[in-house]
């Protein structure tokens, strides 16, 4: 706890015929990060990629499209259905592998289903294209629909071309002028919305035309060489069209069936390729020699014992390993939480890693965030119901991954600050049980003045005094970083104002004496010397960023009075309904089931974010960069399958 794991580099030596089970044996354990070996520098040759990896990546390319076919054809699930499955999750049936060899078996299982999936596909695309060729040719006749030829009398002439076309009606004068000008034989004219042209000319100058025809505002349109008037053919292919939509649905159905019954074995098998190609990718950052190879790993300092286990099993004792030097940099970081504190991890990795030998956040922000989410939602009524559905969450959807467990857990913690701000500012959703809860407030922000105090000073004095303690303790990590990193300057003239500039202001205020009055004006001016010795003349606006960044914080108030005064308008309004006649009681109740969920949800989010924002922004701004490299274990991760015993 607030530090990053120790590591320790490794670089092993072990006999080629030993290669496989150790790779096997490290990948089944989240023991050690692998780094590429420097081959030049130790004279070995790099692993080149073999064939079985190719063989590998050929398959695994094959069961996810495989995979991707079938999917298109999976069941759409009611929202009822899909709340369900995403609140009640539960792991997939596991699939035992033993070995690679068993893991070919079941590709070879597979291969007649892919296979069939292909065949699927290609008959699948094959109807659509004809769908689609019966929906351009309908769509043709369409447009001619109103004309009562029979098209094979548009065709088969060895002298004459037939140019059937359309315009809209104010344009069809100049088009038929055009026809006479040319010579052209107008054979129909039908009008309705558009006009349809059919006439006729001479080869040779039809071509030159449809060009005039068309700078005219004519739409050329070439019927089908069919036999046929095109309302008889348009209800021809309406039928055709029936029937490879009926054929359609029957491949549609069966490739649902398919999925159903072999998705699992298909996600199990393509587990299994991707750990065995994760396996042969991992030699390619080792070096060799004729019979040996050479590997670094990186190795937290509590599992060595058990690293160096694995290698002794494995190798029964004919390996070899050094420890190695490395920098602060090529380290990976991995963060070591109790309970309590290990859930805010994830607001720490959304932002970045700590570096190696620097300052873990995770226990300020665990004892910090649930304060500021009380105060943000500050309703004993609202806590009472973030707490239930926090439990609710552990209880169902926290199974689904180790995120939504951490965000489960951090709404958890939220809501017991938020029932105990409620209770101290007496807020039970609003004012809902009038002045019962007021009784045991400690302080009522919105209540009156009494005795010369006002509680809304008070509430904002107190949140102030929280910014200032929270901010404060940034900027003394920021300071001790830099002291220890000897980076002398940054401390001095980065860090150290905010200290000066706060302690001559507290000088000031308090003004005793003409000693705290002339001490004040010495620190506020020895702040501006290192601020501009820093960063020139417009380091000064340092100043009134960090004043910025603690009225910030009021935002907290006014997210908490906020949670109360909708809550009260809310009251307000329920009780007015409760006046109309016979059906008063159920609006009232209706109305204030609706309007306080909203209020409730509402106020989640911003109660979250907004402390979010403030140590993101606010507090990680003074102290912590994030630009450490997270820990990467070698380590196959199963979902779908159980390695056993080889």
């Amino acid at each position: 706890m607030f530090k990053p794991v120790r590591f320790k580099k490794f670089g092993v030596i072990v006999h080629l015929k030993d290669l496989e089970k150790v790779v096997s044996n490290l990948h089944a354990v989240p023991l050690a990060e692998i780094r590429e070996v420097n081959v030049h520098e130790r004279e070995l040759e790099q692993f080149e990629p073999n064939a079985e990896a190719r063989t590998l990546a050929y398959n695994i390319t094959k069961l996810r499209r495989s995979l991707a076919i079938l999917s298109q054809f999976r069941r759409k699930k009611d929202i009822i259905e899909q709340i369900k499955e995403f609140l009640f999750y539960r792991e997939k049936p596991i699939i035992r592998i033993r070995g690679s060899r068993e893991v070919k078996k079941l590709v070879s299982r597979l291969e007649p289903l892919c296979k069939e999936v292909e065949e699927l596909d290609r008959k699948i695309k094959a109807i659509n294209e004809q769908i689609k060729a019966i929906a351009e040719e309908r769509q043709v006749l369409e447009s001619i629909s109103m004309l009562d030829v029979n098209l094979e009398l548009l065709y088969g002439f060895e002298r004459i071309e037939v140019i059937v076309g359309r315009a809209p009606r104010e344009l069809a004068g100049s088009i038929e002028a055009e026809l006479k000008a040319s010579k052209a034989a107008l054979l129909s004219r039908v009008e309705d919305e558009q006009v349809i042209f059919i006439a006729s000319i001479e080869k040779q100058k039809a071509d030159e035309l449809t060009r005039r025809l068309r700078k005219l505002g004519f739409e050329r349109i070439v019927p089908p060489s069919k036999k046929g008037k095109a309302l008889e053919l348009i209800s021809e292919l309406e039928g055709m069209e029936r029937k490879f939509e009926a054929e359609l649905l029957k491949l549609r159905n069966k490739g649902a069936k398919m999925l159903e019954k072999n998705e699992k074995l298909l996600l199990a098998a393509l587990e299994a390729l991707e750990i065995e190609k994760a396996r042969q990718d991992a030699l390619l950052a080792f070096g060799r020699t004729e019979n040996v190879a050479n590997f670094d790993a990186f190795v937290p300092v509590k599992y060595e014992k058990e690293f160096r286990e694995i290698l002794e099993k494995t190798t029964k004792g004919c390996f070899y390993i050094e420890e190695l030097p490395f920098k602060e940099e090529e380290a990976p970081i991995a963060l070591e939480n109790p309970g309590f504190v290990k859930p805010y991890e994830l607001i720490v990795k959304m932002y970045g890693m700590p570096s190696y030998n620097s300052f873990d956040p995770t226990p300020l922000i665990a004892i910090a965030f649930p304060i500021f989410f009380g105060l943000a939602f500050s309703d004993a009524g609202y806590g009472i119901m973030l707490l239930i559905f926090s439990i609710f969450m552990l209880k169902t959807l926290a199974k689904k991954s180790q995120a939504y467990e951490a965000l489960s857990k951090i709404l958890l913690h939220g809501s017991i600050t938020t029932i105990i701000f409620g209770f101290m500012f007496g807020s039970f959703f609003g004012d809902l049980l009038g002045e019962n809860i007021k009784k045991l407030a400690l302080l009522d922000p919105l209540g009156s003045v009494q005795n010369g105090n006002s509680p809304m000073i008070i509430f904002m004095a107190g949140i102030l005094a929280l910014a200032l303690v929270h901010l404060n303790i940034g900027i003394m990590l920021g300071f001790i970083e830099a002291l220890k990193r000897r980076r002398y300057k940054l401390a001095l003239t980065e860090k150290m104002p905010f200290l000066l500039v706060q302690a001559g202001a507290l000088m000031l205020a308090l003004n005793f004496s003409q000693v705290f009055y002339a001490v004040g004006l010495t620190l506020f001016a020895l702040t501006a010397i290192l601020l501009i010795a820093g960063s020139g003349p417009l380091g000064l606006m340092k100043i009134t960023g960090f004043l910025g960044n603690t009225l910030s914080y009021l935002r907290l108030m006014a997210l908490g009075l906020a949670t109360f005064a909708i809550a009260m308008a809310i009251n307000i309004l329920a009780r007015m309904l409760l006046a109309l006649p016979y059906i008063g009681v159920v609006i009232m109740v209706l109305f204030l089931i609706f309007a306080h969920l909203a209020n409730f949800i509402f106020n989640i989010i911003s109660s979250f974010i907004h402390p979010l924002r403030l140590h993101c922004v606010e507090f990680f701004s003074y102290f912590f960069e994030g630009k450490g490299k997270e820990f990467k274990p070698f380590y196959a991760k199963r979902k779908y399958t159980l390695e056993v015993n080889r």
